[in-house]
């Protein structure tokens, strides 16, 4: 782009935009405190009911608002103040979070209090992932887009780092409830944040008004018009598919090969810096090479990274690919985010990442089953193959697709 380098210099870096920053922090801590969350979640459930089914299914109930609501939202975010959105999101889940522990301590905390937690929490979750890709064009120039959205992929991996330690930390010392109230309190503290941001968050031109089918699928057609995009989404959306039960997957191919507890931490924890890696050069790496040769370059490089887990290579070694393929995810990831946000019109933007979101978590609970299924009958090695093949139609058709190249 002509003169993208002079527009780069005159904007101020993202730690020098106050407005930025504030919201950073805000999900950064939020982002652990749901983190830690996630470990202590089926553990409490399990003090509870004394059964494991339940664990799956509160954790069911707390995806399904991203399935059953993300395309009303996405409406509701184009039509309605976005700052008041983000704070209404933010308490909502502050004070459903708080429901735990208070019931918890009075000894009134049952099953059903905690669905409906899962259900509150699941809901305000989507309205905030929404919202907050819809208002980032107005926090930060466009030459900032792939920077800022490198942070959202890093705000993701720390605090799949940082979270469940401290989680088993508050644990182990049997603080069953405690995680909970920090969970709370960081949904507080975003709050906090929004409120404190002096930049208008809304589009500046408003959404149209119509009838809400019509509004909804706005976001279809969005994405049909951009036809890298839409070449973009299919392919992201393919390994949201197949990573799904990715966990799960390393966890039996480690365990195969013998790997104790630790080793296995070992693995997740180099697979996560993996992620912050790629978080942190992603925007380095989109402005070192354009659109097209830079998701060939991925694509190729993870369908060839992953046969490896179906080699003989060391348990630790596996966490090793694991985190070369995390990078990869995360510069993927990254250019979805501001390919989007860089195409679509602020009006739209809601709309649009509501079908993004929605595809998402649609396929995820798919994907997971796909995977046990795939280990069931065809074993690990039989499972990475089979995912292998895959990415390697996936690759093959970023090196010959005629939308990927076209606007």
């Amino acid at each position: 782009m002509v003169g993208s380098g002079v527009i780069a210099e005159q904007e101020p870096p993202l730690w020098r935009n106050r407005d930025y920053v504030l919201l950073w922090t805000g999900n950064l801590i939020s982002s652990i405190g749901s983190a830690m969350v996630l470990i202590a979640l089926p553990l409490l459930v399990l003090a509870i009911t004394g059964k494991a089914l339940q664990t799956g299914t509160v954790a069911a109930a707390e995806a399904i608002p991203f399935i059953a609501l993300s395309l009303p939202i996405g409406a509701v975010v184009d039509k309605y103040p976005r700052r008041g959105l983000l704070i209404l999101a933010g308490g909502v889940a502050m004070l459903a979070t708080a429901l735990i522990p208070v019931t918890y301590y009075l000894h009134h905390l049952a099953i059903g209090i905690i669905y409906v937690v899962a259900v509150l929490v699941g809901c305000a979750t989507a309205l905030d992932q929404i919202a907050q890709v819809a208002v980032l064009p107005r926090l930060v120039g466009e030459s900032r887009l792939a920077a800022a959205s490198g942070q959202a992929e890093l705000i993701y991996n720390v605090s799949a780092i940082a979270g469940p330690p401290l989680a088993g930390l508050l644990l182990s010392k049997g603080h069953l409830a405690v995680p909970f109230i920090v969970d709370s309190a960081s949904f507080g503290v975003l709050v906090l944040a929004v409120g404190m941001i002096r930049s208008g968050l809304d589009s500046e031109n408003t959404a149209e008004t119509g009838r809400w089918r019509e509004e909804i699928f706005i976001g279809f057609r969005k994405l049909a018009q951009h036809r890298n995009l839409r070449a973009l989404s299919i392919m992201t959306l393919t390994g949201d598919f197949l990573f799904a039960g990715i966990t799960v997957l390393m966890t039996v191919l480690l365990k195969f090969r013998g790997a104790s507890a630790q080793t296995i931490g070992e693995a997740f924890a180099i697979a996560a810096a993996g992620g912050v890696i790629g978080s942190l050069s992603a925007a380095r790496f989109e402005r070192a090479i354009p659109l097209v040769p830079s998701v060939i370059l991925r694509s190729w490089a993870t369908a060839l990274l992953f046969p490896l887990l179906a080699t003989g290579i060391p348990p630790i070694a596996l966490g090793f690919v694991w985190g070369l393929m995390n990078i990869m995810i995360a510069f993927m990831n990254v250019t979805q985010r501001r390919l989007t946000i860089s195409l679509v019109p602020g009006d739209a933007l809601g709309r649009t990442q509501a079908i993004v979101t929605f595809a998402s978590f649609a396929v995820l609970p798919i994907g997971a089953v796909f995977t046990g299924v795939m280990l069931e009958f065809a074993g690990g090695r039989g499972t990475v193959l089979t995912f292998a093949g895959v990415l390697a139609l996936v690759a093959i058709y970023s090196s010959v697709s005629r939308d990927l190249r076209t606007p």
